[in-house]
């Protein structure tokens, strides 16, 4: 099956892939993806938990890829990461070699390369002199110090670089195994998070994720005080919800202009239902009438 998402994974049309968005695993019953470290909501674009990192991303722990799905990913659920990441790193393992953790297939393609051409002898005494710095007594460092001393020979450099590339790739697997310590740490299991999110749906007032209160205004006035942790629109920063009452209100009555704007943001589902009320009692008051229209029901 195939299936089409917008840019923060939500889908589109019908359908509920079990492994889907960034190929990720997809929990039906709760509608979130696993990214490992975390959960995900993909119909706010947010986590629905802190980043174990902390602020590696920003000031918004919840936030997934800055706003920025187009040009980031975030493997695991920790931080983004760009193609500029990935090219930087590469030519960090390039220029530091042994000096960096930094390893990715690029990287080592381009010391490989730098091998063959026999062009590596500063790179094979900066490794050795990498390997005296940072000496160890291991037969693991020894070894690997043995290797970037015979690389001299420009036959055995490329070989070398080839050994490395191996050694990236268990890196990568460091990195994944990191990474799924971390989420380990954040999640003890998968029920644990299933009751957690059942426990911090976006409409409960449990729910610790950023929340807007916006308005409603028609020909008439200001209609109605609402607040929605559904997200912006992409395009134009547009509250979610509010645009989908909007369009729902035209057609009502017939094609009546009304109009929506974020008016406040808030960290928590809790500060915002608070503001929306004092919005709501402040607009009674000033009209004097019972409530907006849009306001007629209670919670």
């Amino acid at each position: 099956s195939s299936y089409r998402y917008d840019a923060f994974g939500q889908v589109i049309g019908s359908g509920m892939p079990g492994r889907g968005f960034s190929s990720k695993e997809y929990n039906e019953r709760t509608s979130l993806s696993y990214f490992g470290a975390r959960y995900y909501d993909a119909s706010i674009g947010r986590f629905i938990s802190r980043d174990p990192l902390g602020f590696v991303d920003g000031p918004n722990e919840y936030i997934y890829c800055a706003n920025n799905p187009i040009g980031c990913v975030d493997p695991w659920g920790l931080w983004k990461r760009t193609a500029w990441n990935y090219v930087k790193d590469a030519g960090e393992q390039f220029v530091l070699g042994d000096y960096t953790d930094k390893t990715n297939a690029l990287g080592t393609g381009l010391q490989i390369a730098a091998g063959i051409a026999g062009v590596d002898l500063i790179a094979d005494v900066r490794d050795i002199s990498a390997s005296f710095v940072n000496w160890e007594w291991s037969w693991k460092h020894v070894g690997k110090t043995g290797l970037n001393i015979v690389g001299l020979l420009p036959a055995i450099g490329a070989i070398k670089n080839i050994d490395e590339a191996g050694a990236g790739i268990k890196g990568f697997a460091k990195n994944a195994d990191e990474a799924s310590s971390l989420a380990k740490g954040a999640v003890k299991n998968t029920d644990d998070v299933v009751k957690q999110a059942q426990k911090v749906h976006k409409n409960s007032l449990d729910y610790v994720g950023e929340t807007h209160v916006y308005a409603l205004k028609g020909e008439d006035g200001y209609y109605k005080i609402g607040e929605s942790a559904q997200g912006y629109r992409v395009r134009d920063g547009a509250s979610i919800r509010a645009e989908q009452q909007v369009r729902k209100l035209r057609k009502e009555t017939e094609g009546n202009q009304f109009f929506s704007r974020i008016l406040k943001v808030f960290p928590d589902k809790k500060s915002a239902r608070e503001y929306e009320k004092k919005l709501i009692e402040r607009f009674r008051r000033l009209f004097e009438k019972d409530s907006l229209s849009g306001n007629k029901t209670t919670r």
